[in-house]
């Protein structure tokens, strides 16, 4: 394991994009969301997924220069299709049209379908919630959940993330999977030679494990809530968007050379259209302060949805990211292929 300047290694990963055909634009994009996710401590969603992303890109799953298309709006929604575009740029292209729209209507809906995996929902609910903006995204994905009562996996870790804008506070800022933990998270582990935590995942005997190389599907989180929130999810991006459902989509892994053709939708509401800004700021600052005032068990801390995430950025950002020493040489070799020079002095402080 060693610690590295992120903006260091941001640069190798953008320029193993525009290596692999990808625009610097779009190189950009992909890399810095990657990036993010390390800082803010969702290794599971960062820099790792670009072995994955370069995979899909040389099997032709994914288009290096594919764009997203706008296939219809309204003045407060949007449907666009992925187009085997990176899923990224797909999530960055709809976030921003989201955006757009909300401030100029008061609220908007925007869904992608027949994306790629569009990587840390919480990149893009902080991206949208911006200038006193309330947002939500949700995505469906791959098969990768046994559902709650069954024996077969049904649905994905269909995640979802929420930003409300603080004063005082940055924001509460949340993303989870519906899954115990994010699929990522099993690659991270095995990267780092790390033993899963108990009840996250099971083998191919559907027995519970904690080795990373047996882990084969994931759990819902809370039994049935979690299977529940994953099957709306679906509805409310699949369905909604009338592509592909469960069993329907691709895997982003196993199945490099085919579209991934997951969904996902994008949420905002200006908070001036329901009250005055300043004072909905107060009261997210207001409830941080009332949570922070509960005793806290010995041992912990009460923390608030996003506080874990902002001290990390700030943090990895002054002292660079962890990176484990396998995922860092599969890096370098990806870069040799690539003919990319000196690519070790990426790694370094």
């Amino acid at each position: 394991m060693g610690r590295y300047n992120s903006e260091k290694v941001k640069a190798l990963i953008k320029a193993l994009f525009m290596s692999e055909g990808m625009s610097e634009e779009d190189a950009h994009i992909t890399a810095d969301s990657l990036i993010d996710a390390n800082l803010c401590g969702r290794d599971s969603h960062g820099i790792l997924r670009t072995v994955i992303y370069i995979d899909r890109l040389r099997h032709g799953g994914t288009k290096p220069s594919a764009q997203p298309v706008l296939i219809s709006e309204t003045p407060t929604t949007a449907i666009i299709d992925g187009n085997d575009a990176m899923g990224l740029v797909s999530a960055f292209r709809a976030s921003a049209l989201c955006r757009k729209k909300a401030l100029e209507s008061g609220m908007a809906y925007v869904l992608v379908r027949n994306g790629g995996h569009y990587g840390a929902g919480g990149y893009w609910a902080e991206m949208i919630g911006q200038d006193d903006l309330f947002t939500i995204n949700i995505s469906n994905t791959e098969p990768l959940v046994v559902p709650y009562g069954g024996k077969e996996i049904a649905l994905g870790t269909n995640p979802v993330a929420i930003w409300a804008p603080g004063s005082k506070y940055k924001a509460l800022w949340y993303d989870v999977a519906t899954s115990t933990v994010a699929q990522g998270k099993l690659y991270d582990y095995k990267y780092r030679h790390k033993l899963l935590g108990p009840g996250w995942a099971v083998d191919a005997d559907g027995i519970e494990t904690t080795d990373p190389e047996r882990a084969l599907h994931l759990t819902s989180f809370g039994a049935h809530k979690g299977y529940g929130i994953a099957v709306m999810i679906e509805a409310m991006t699949a369905c909604l968007a009338g592509t592909a459902i469960g069993a329907g989509i691709n895997s982003l892994a196993l199945a490099p050379d085919k579209t991934n053709n997951v969904s996902y939708s994008f949420f905002a509401m200006r908070i001036d259209a329901f009250r005055d800004t300043v004072a909905f700021r107060n009261d997210v600052d207001n409830l941080i302060d009332y949570l922070h005032s509960i005793p806290a068990a010995p041992g912990c801390k009460v923390m608030y949805p996003g506080e874990m995430e902002f001290a990390n950025r700030a943090r990895n950002l002054e002292t660079g990211i962890d990176v484990p020493d396998d995922l860092r040489d599969k890096l370098l070799e990806l870069a040799m292929q690539n003919g990319i020079e000196a690519a070790e002095d990426y790694f370094s402080l």
